[in-house]
């Protein structure tokens, strides 16, 4: 992956000027969900090999 893999599903804040709390939603980027795809095919395929 040529960028960093940080994202936050939820995120909320209190508005000082509006004097309201604020929420943000965002679903996974396409990218990060084949990341994770990869990822856990890697390690079920490997699970064995770390309980040995």
């Amino acid at each position: 992956m040529s960028r960093l893999t940080l994202h936050a599903l939820k995120l909320g804040f209190f508005h000082f000027r509006k004097k309201e709390y604020i929420e943000f939603e965002a679903k996974l980027p396409k990218d990060f969900e084949s990341l994770l795809k990869q990822l856990r095919k890697h390690s079920l395929k490997n699970i064995d090999k770390i309980k040995a």
